[in-house]
């Protein structure tokens, strides 16, 4: 099995706190949708063959995206008045093609996905959706597209703090959005919280979370504010205009999450994860047990095993360039199809399509970087993303994977951390971070590293 990653790598504003790869020039959202199916359809023998099991559109804003009309007046039994409302919402003015004959972006995407490869019929398909895209209408075209789980990025429902972040929607809209995904269907839900930020008091961060469980959402993720490097937040914390993060409080805000969550019946399956029994995300649990996953548009990051060593490759995070690539490749392509095989010289069968393949790469540039892991790359990753998991490091697999000498340096290395500091849980079967554990699990699992 594998899984499908795609970038959309725009967003109607910047959050000062973000730093992932995206734009806010949406008038380029169409040259992009074009460059991504390119992108699925030269890349359709990556996973050879096998059963793609998730889909995930992340940002980016994916929510951005277009839908067809024709889906969500099906769905809705209603008219093209009542399509047209989806183009006609404040805040969607970017969105006139769904109103028309067009197919939408989201639709041709998903569309092409299941032409190049092979799609389980039970697939999970994640959209990551901001809370002010949300109306009944695009939840309908959500649906009819094939889309089975939403990734809504709440952040807090308090409307200070979304000020605070620059976030587009309010703190009613927040709520509003779950209640109406409810409404239409969308039983696997997850939102995004953030906690650690500069006057978030703890009453204020249990305001936060026990919202979303009376709410019902069974999913949740938190992360604790980072200040990255070339953002908005990190200028303002540098010019004293912003105060920086406090480690202590952030500290105690996830003890506290943690406890809270275990009370209302949540597993803690992952650091920043929690989930009712059941609803785990399917996608990012591919991730952490090493699972192969296809990185499609600008900044994705691909992971492959193939008959050789494994490979991680990750794409230019730039989004002209990334565009360009594909524009030109396709009309190279084009020319090179148009020769006939006699005019070349050429059989018309395999010759012909390789000279093709090495033309084309001589005079397009990789769009992306590659490395080879080597066996200590291997092991420090399933160190670093297994000891943040519930299930933790299993001993086994690294035993058959990389030799019993590294289980017993592992056990060895833990032992102070289990001992000492009562930081991790050693039995024969695994290696697991405690509570306490989990404040230190990135610098834990460095120590463990070889």
């Amino acid at each position: 099995m594998a899984g499908i990653y795609l970038h959309i790598p725009f967003c109607r504003k910047a959050c000062h706190y973000c730093n992932f790869h995206f734009s806010t020039l949406l008038q380029n959202k169409n040259g992009m949708v074009q460059a991504l199916l390119r992108e699925i359809e030269q890349e359709s023998v990556r996973l050879d063959g096998q059963r793609v099991d998730t889909i995930y559109f992340g940002g980016g804003t994916p929510s951005l995206l277009t839908v067809s009309a024709e889906n969500i007046t099906a769905l809705s039994g209603g008219t093209e008045k009542r399509a047209k409302a989806v183009s006609d919402s404040p805040g969607m003015e970017d969105r006139s093609a769904v109103a028309g004959s067009q197919i939408g972006e989201l639709n041709l995407l998903i569309e092409a996905i299941r032409r190049n490869f092979t799609v389980a019929a039970d697939a999970e398909i994640t959209l990551e959706a901001n809370p002010d895209d949300i109306n009944e209408e695009m939840l309908e075209g959500w649906k009819a597209a094939g889309v089975n789980r939403l990734s809504i990025g709440v952040q807090s429902f308090r409307e200070e703090d979304l000020l605070w972040m620059n976030r587009a929607h309010t703190a009613a809209e927040a709520e509003r959005c779950i209640l109406l995904a409810k409404a239409a269907g969308f039983r696997n839900l997850t939102i995004d919280l953030i906690y650690g930020t500069p006057g978030l008091t703890d009453e204020a961060w249990e305001g936060n979370v026990r919202k979303a469980l009376e709410l019902g959402v069974p999913h949740l993720s938190c992360y604790a504010l980072t200040v990255e490097p070339k953002t908005a937040l990190h200028h303002m914390v540098i010019v004293n205009k912003m105060p920086d993060t406090d480690p202590e409080q952030q500290s105690r805000q996830f003890l506290l999450l943690m406890d809270w969550m275990e009370g209302a019946g949540y597993e803690h399956y992952e650091i920043s994860n929690f989930a009712r029994p059941g609803w785990r995300s399917r996608h990012n649990s591919s991730y952490w047990r090493g699972v192969e996953y296809l990185g499609i548009g600008p900044g994705a990051h691909s992971y492959s095993k193939g008959s050789g060593a494994p490979r991680r490759r990750w794409n230019i995070a730039n989004n002209a360039l990334y565009m360009r690539s594909f524009s030109e490749r396709y009309y190279l392509q084009n020319e090179v199809n148009e020769l006939t095989a006699n005019e070349r010289g050429l059989d018309a069968t395999e010759d012909l399509k390789l000279h093709t393949t090495d033309e084309i790469r001589l005079q397009i540039p990789l769009i992306y970087e590659e490395e080879i892991l080597t066996r200590e790359n291997r092991f420090n990753e399933y160190v670093m993303t297994a000891l943040r998991t519930m299930e933790g490091i299993d001993l086994e697999f690294i035993r058959e994977e990389f030799g019993g000498e590294l289980v017993q340096n592992l056990i060895e290395g833990a032992e102070k951390f289990n001992l000492e500091e009562e930081r991790l849980m050693i039995n024969e079967k695994n290696v697991r971070l405690t509570n306490k554990g989990k404040l230190f699990a990135d610098g834990i699992a460095a120590e463990l590293f070889i």
